[in-house]
Parts: C-alpha cells; sequence; structure tokens
C-alpha cells in the first residue's frame, strides 16, 4: 500500500505520541496500589481539553433569575400565546441575556401600563 506523505506523517505521529505519551502519563499517574494504563493520544487529548473546557463553564455558571411577558390573545376560534422581546435588545448571549428575558424585578413594572386587558398576573421565576 502508497500512502501519501502527509497520511504516513499522521500515522507515524499517532504512533510515537500516542505510544510514549501513554507511557509518560501511565509513569506519572500510577501509584502502588493502582497498576492502570492511562491513555493519551494526538487527537484524544485535545478532545478530552475541549470537554474538560466545557466542564468548567458549566460549574461557573450562577443562574440568574429573569422574568418574560407572557400575553393570551383570542381570536374567533382559537387563542394564541405570544412572548414580548425588546427589538433594539443589545445584551450579551454568552452570559444568559436574550431578547425576551427582563433581568431587573422592578423594571418588569414598567411593561405594564403598555399592556391592555383585565388580567395581569405577575409571577415570580
Amino acid at each position: 500500500m502508497v500512502w501519501l506523505p502527509p497520511a504516513w506523517s499522521r500515522s507515524e505521529a499517532d504512533w510515537l505520541v500516542g505510544m510514549n505519551a501513554t507511557r509518560a502519563v501511565t509513569k506519572r499517574l500510577s501509584t502502588r496500589k493502582t497498576r492502570d494504563v492511562w491513555s493519551a493520544g494526538r487527537v484524544q487529548t485535545p478532545t478530552l481539553a475541549l470537554l474538560v473546557d466545557h466542564e468548567f463553564k458549566i460549574l461557573e455558571f450562577e443562574p440568574r433569575p429573569y422574568w418574560q411577558v407572557k400575553g393570551v390573545f383570542a381570536a374567533k376560534d382559537h387563542t394564541y400565546e405570544a412572548l414580548w422581546y425588546d427589538p433594539s435588545w443589545k445584551g450579551n448571549p454568552d452570559q444568559g441575556d436574550k431578547d425576551d428575558r427582563i433581568f431587573d424585578r422592578t423594571g418588569r413594572s414598567g411593561y405594564w401600563p403598555r399592556c391592555r386587558g383585565d388580567r395581569r398576573r405577575l409571577r415570580d421565576p
């Protein structure tokens, strides 16, 4: 079988890095009580790093309470719900901000004067 140079290089790197890194990690992490083999490799190690980074983001997450304005509308033959959103929203989606969320409890009462109708309910999340 004829291998192209890039494929051959990757194959050799997988073999050399995998073999040497696995031996080094196993040697470093083994104790007298455990003789487990710890696997490491060219693709496996960065993939695990991505998982660890994601897990740290999950652990650092702090939930924030938010409120939403939901309207229930009646037509002739059915009812439907609509969720208010801010068309001029400029938040940070990485921090959980969305255009339909109100994060300050006192600010949510400012939306009620714009609502019409008899039935208004405020519910905490």
